[in-house]
Parts: C-alpha cells; sequence; structure tokens
C-alpha cells in the first residue's frame, strides 16, 4: 500500500455529517483505545494514525475510540497539520471520538487537558470502557518515548509529561477498575526495555514496542485491525503478532523509496510482562557478576567496558547525552564470547533463556539484525545517574526493585570518569612507502593504550589557524579497538563523502554499527527543514560490504530532550558537523564549515561513497576517545597520488 496515498486525505477530506451521539451499550468482543497525544510536533503523523483506523472502522463487536489532542499550529510540514479530521473541522483541544468506518463521531469535547498527566490517561480508559465495554481491551499510547525517561509531552502545558512513575500510577488505577489491558502498544521510540517490562508487570498481558526509534509515521494500523474486525476471536497473543508483522510490512512493502528505506532500521518486539520478575532477578544477578568479575580479576574491568562500548546501542549515538539503550541480547552474547569469570557463559546462558520467554516474538530490518527485542539502560556517562528528578535513572518507577542495577550502572560510570586517563597514541610510521614501483597500498601504524581508549577513528585533517596544538577533522572512521594497542590504517587516497549530486562534502562518521552483511554509518550535523529553525541531526546511512556506496535509511533531528525521525523531502539542507581536538589539552568541540554551502536534497536524495581527495596536504592520523571523554591523537602528513 502506497503511504502517501493514505497521507493525502489528511489534506483535504471533505467535510462530513456526523453521526447520532447515542451510544450503545453492548459489550463487544474489542475495545481499542488510541490516546493520541498530537499536541506537539507529532501532530501530522497522529492524525495519520486516526486516517488508518477511519479505513477500518468500529462496528457493534468491534470498538475503536481515541482521545486526540490537537495543536494549535497552523504550519502545515510533515510536524503538523492545520485542517479537518473525519469530518470535524480542525481543533485544538481534546476530544474524545469513536473511529468509524472513513469519519470520526465526536462524544465530547474535554477542552485543554494535560496528556502528559496519569490523570488523563486514566480518565480515558475509565470512559472508554464505560461507554464501550469488551471481553478484551486494546490500549495504544502514541507520542515521544524515551524508554524510562518522560514522553508524552504536551505543548500546551508547562514541562508537562508522562513520566515512567505516573504511567505506573495510571495503569495501577486502570487495573483496579477493569483488570488487566490484554494488549498494550508503545507507538513510541525505545520502549522496548526491561524497564518498560517492569513497569507493564501484572498491568497488561501482553506490550508491544519498539527498541530502536520509531519512524514519524508509527506502526501500522489499517491491515492489524481490519484482521481482527475480521476474526474478534483472534488471541491476544496472535494478534500482538500479527500487528508487529504488519508494521514491519507497513515500509518494507511501500512503493515510495523515501518511506521504504525506513524498514532497514525498523525493529518491534511483542513481550511477556509476566517474566518481569524473572528478568529483575536476572538484571540484579549481571550487576553483581560484573562487580564479583571486577573485584577478582583486574583485566576485567576492562573487558566489561569494551563489551558496554561494543554492544548495539539503539537511539543514535549522542555521547554523554544518548539514551544508552543498549541490546541486552548483543551483551550476553559478547560475555559469552569474552567470559569475564569461569561460570560466565552457564551465567549469561541463563539469562539469554529468560530473554527468549520475555521476547514473544520480534521482527527487525537488515540494517539492526542485532536487536533481540529488549534493551536495558546502561550509560558510559553519568548525565542519568545523579543530579534527582524525572531524567535520573535511580528515581524511575522501574528501579523500586531494581537496585542493584542502578546502583552498578552508576559505579560503572563514575570509574569511567576515575579510574581512567586521557588515551595516549605515540607517533604513526609508515609501513609502506606513499608511493612504490609495485603501487601497493600504503599503510600507518599508531600505537595507542587499549587501556584507556573506549573508541577509536582514522582521520584525516589540517592544522587549526588559531591554535598550533588543535586540528580540524574533517574525516572521520571508527576503528575496532583491541588489545595489540596498534591501529594499522590503510591509506587509499579518498575518503567517504555524503554528496547530494551537485556538491559533495566529506563526511565524518562518527559512529557506526556492523553486522555480517554491512554497515550503518551515522553523521551529525545540522538539518533545516524548507520554512523551518535548523535542528540538530544525525543521517544514518545502510551500505552493504560489496556495494560502492551507502543509502540514507534515516533521518534523526534532536529538539530539547525530544527525538523525532522525519521523512526526507524536496529542499531540505543538512551541514555536517565536524570535531577540533586540542591534542595538547584532550578537548573536542564540534564546529560547521563556515566556507562551505549546504546540500540539498532533490531527486537525487543524499549519497555516502569514497570520493577522491583534491592533491593537497593533510594530516592523516588516529585518534583515540577515553572513557573519560577526553581524546588523544597523532598524525602523518600525507598528500594524495594525483
Amino acid at each position: 500500500m502506497n503511504r502517501l496515498a493514505i497521507m493525502r486525505p489528511l489534506f483535504g477530506v471533505g467535510a462530513m455529517l456526523l453521526a447520532s451521539l447515542s451510544i450503545s451499550q453492548t459489550k463487544a468482543a474489542w475495545t481499542t483505545m488510541m490516546y493520541l497525544d498530537a499536541d506537539n510536533d507529532l501532530e501530522a503523523g497522529l492524525c495519520l494514525d486516526a486516517l488508518e483506523a477511519m479505513a477500518v472502522g468500529s462496528t457493534e463487536q468491534f470498538r475503536i475510540i481515541a482521545l486526540i489532542d490537537r495543536h494549535k499550529s497552523t504550519d502545515e510540514f510533515d510536524t503538523f497539520y492545520d485542517g479537518e479530521l473525519g469530518g470535524i473541522e480542525n481543533w485544538t483541544t481534546a476530544k474524545l471520538v469513536e473511529i468509524q468506518a472513513g469519519k470520526l463521531r465526536e462524544i465530547a469535547d474535554w477542552g485543554e487537558v494535560d496528556m502528559g498527566s496519569s490523570l488523563t490517561l486514566r480518565r480515558f480508559v475509565d470512559e472508554s470502557l464505560k461507554l464501550y465495554p469488551a471481553e478484551r481491551t486494546h490500549l495504544i499510547l502514541s507520542d515521544h518515548g524515551a524508554g524510562w525517561m518522560p514522553g508524552w509531552f504536551d505543548d500546551d502545558q508547562e514541562d508537562q509529561f508522562l513520566t515512567q512513575t505516573e504511567l505506573r500510577t495510571a495503569f495501577e488505577g486502570i487495573t483496579r477498575a477493569h483488570g488487566k489491558t490484554d494488549l498494550v502498544t508503545f507507538d513510541a521510540c525505545l520502549m522496548a526495555s526491561v524497564e518498560t517490562l517492569f513497569t507493564m508487570n501484572g498491568m497488561a498481558e501482553y506490550v508491544v514496542a519498539s527498541e530502536e526509534l520509531v519512524p514519524g509515521l508509527g506502526f501500522n494500523y489499517t491491515e492489524p485491525l481490519a484482521a481482527l474486525k475480521a476474526e474478534p476471536q483472534m488471541s491476544t497473543r496472535d494478534f500482538a503478532i500479527r500487528f508487529a508483522n504488519e508494521s514491519y510490512r507497513y515500509y518494507l512493502d511501500d512503493e515510495n523509496e523515501k518511506i521504504a528505506a525506513n524498514a532497514k532500521s525498523f525493529t518491534i518486539a511483542v513481550l511477556d510482562p509476566a517474566q518481569a520478575v524473572p528478568m529483575r532477578q536476572a538484571l540484579e544477578g549481571l550487576a553483581k557478576h560484573l562487580a564479583t568479575a571486577k573485584s577478582l580479576r583486574k583485566e576485567a574491568a576492562d573487558e566489561i567496558r569494551r563489551v558496554q562500548v561494543s554492544a548495539f546501542t539503539f537511539g543514535e549515538d549522542m555521547g554523554p547525552f544518548g539514551v544508552s539503550a543498549v541490546d541486552l541480547g548483543h551483551v550476553l552474547d559478547l560475555f559469552i564470547a569474552k567470559p569475564p569469570l569461569v561460570d560466565s557463559v552457564a551465567f549469561m546462558g541463563e539469562i539469554k533463556s529468560q530473554l527468549k520467554r520475555c521476547v514473544i516474538h520480534s521482527v527487525k530490518g537488515e540494517a539492526i539484525t542485532r536487536a533481540d527485542g529488549l534493551s536495558f539502560f546502561w550509560p558510559r556517562f553519568t548525565t542519568f545517574t545523579e543530579g534527582g528528578g524525572p531524567y535520573d535513572y535511580h528515581f524511575a518507577w522501574s528501579n523500586r526493585d531494581l537496585k542493584e542495577w542502578s546502583k552498578y550502572a552508576h559505579e560503572y560510570a563514575v570509574a569511567n570518569q576515575e579510574e581512567t586517563e586521557t588515551p595516549t597514541v605515540g607517533p604513526g610510521k609508515r609501513t609502506i612507502p606513499i608511493r612504490s614501483p609495485q603501487q601497493q597500498i600504503p599503510q600507518f601504524e599508531f600505537t595507542y593504550d587499549p587501556e584507556n581508549t573506549a573508541r577509536g577513528f582514522s582521520f584525516f585533517a589540517r592544522k587549526s589557524d588559531d591554535d598550533p596544538d588543535e586540528i580540524y577533522l574533517f574525516g572521520l572512521l571508527p576503528y575496532e579497538i583491541d588489545d595489540s594497542g596498534v591501529a594499522t590504517l590503510p591509506w587509499l587516497g579518498g575518503w567517504l563523502a555524503i554528496t547530494d549530486s551537485e556538491r559533495t562534502q566529506i563526511a565524518p562518521i562518527s559512529h557506526a554499527q556492523f553486522n555480517d552483511d554491512g554497515a550503518a554509518q551515522s553523521i551529525t550535523g545540522r538539518l533545516t527543514l524548507p520554512g523551518r529553525e535548523p535542528v540538530r541531526a544525525v543521517l544514518t546511512f545502510w551500505g552493504r560490504y560489496d556495494d560502492t556506496e551507502a543509502d540514507l535509511i534515516r533521518i534523526t533531528i534532536f529538539e530539547e530532550q525530544r527525538i523525532r525521525v522525519v521523512l526526507p523531502e524536496d529542499g531540505m539542507e543538512f551541514q555536517p558537523l565536524y570535531g577540533q581536538v586540542n591534542l595538547r589539552t584532550g578537548d573536542y568541540r564540534e564546529v560547521f564549515d563556515a566556507d562551505s554551502e549546504p546540500l540539498v536534497y532533490g531527486e537525487k536524495g543524499f549519497d555516502l561513497k569514497i570520493v577522491a581527495l583534491p592533491e593537497k596536504e593533510y594530516l592523516f592520523g588516529f585518534l583515540a576517545e577515553g572513557w573519560n571523554g577526553e581524546f588523544g591523537g597523532s598524525y602523518i602528513e600525507v598528500r594524495p597520488a594525483p
């Protein structure tokens, strides 16, 4: 199905007459409740969710009810939508509606409410089930998410969002009044986590969520709801699995390439909250196991750090401000491959068995094959483990009984700062002449301190005009750190660059994740949407190892504490951020190339490919990032062959 064909009615549905407001008290087989917090920059996407549900509509046995709080903005970008929806003229309040075939039936206008409040969520479910009682219930929560961190932002309320504690409070009230919700779907980023699993224990029979960032178009509602409408006796488990599969196919099969590209980094899982207690015990045991390994073996601290930084992460790599959602299955596999203690293989294997009981089903794209269905918070920095408030991991509801892991995560991050030093990198040497008669590929070797090095990069750069100790990094490529302390780097005379077909800019690859078939590589920069202010963004490209070019698969933008995935659109501009590092002090900062024109997305889109470098002097070297966030590096002056 072409999703753009669905989106078109969003911007031009003809006026429709509202149906009678009489409410049936017939107990349905299913009541689906859609909590659509569209009072923010996801308004257009959540209106699309309502349209998808309207393609199905309610029956006596299958009810769909929604609370839709819309935004006051009149800007019709991919974020906001200023128009009628389902036959109701544009509104900026919260309306309780029944979703019927092709239209919305207004039940009540609640005025301006706080969608980031547990009271609003509780009221919505109470009213929905009072109007439409059912044998089974499905609650969909749609908005910004960030795992255990606050989500469900309401722009009409000052500093209001839904914390994990408020989410649990709402569900405790819902469960007391109505029993467990049969299925809870988190159509929001990063919610397939152990912390969410703990929060939903006893509150829901099944949970559907994603470990990764969810594209702005969200999950698919038309196909799975239509299937449930046709077969209301379908088991909850089977429906949850079908919902996950159809949401993946929503992107995979779309004929529009911009939308289909999202499938490569899309993942969704069906979770069993009843397994939360043994999983909590497993995570508490993991904390004790790793602490014991560190106390018994000097080398264990380095081995544990290497696993943490090597594990597959979600939500883009934003350094100290990253959400640090790490794939649990990948962590366990890494520890099995290199066990910190004699009994680690058996211990990690037991946790893997429990993980399989938690994750009933999962699907994932080719760029995200290491997503095993459940993430957990394991930070390298202390940004979210101290200071108190809703962004402190210690205060999340899920950590009431997760004391060992919460303590370990903080102490691990503190140790990165206090027990490590700024890494050192020795002078580089040529191992093959730049120009040899045999035209061999030149290589360089740099020695580094692996104990204090979290991540390594090959780079090429130029010297700063202001400080002889500073270098301006045009290009970065992640380098896999090992215990040898020797980095062997080939110099091919070219570098990865991002191109819009009109112009090319060398691309600093700030983060990369690899699997057996290819690599996902990310570039941080500044993105300007047509008619909008510039925002910080990450462009992620995916390429197979045997391909010469990588394709754009995701654009992620960051505004305050919110993360949003957007579709590329003609006219958007992108400028990469480059690094400027002081090799004497270890300080690192991001800068723009003031002399370069931005890249513009158009008919040819954005590509990532290797380009030849102009024949002039460069600095080619190795950059080591320490566990403490400081940098060391060394370089050799090179000149590409003509």
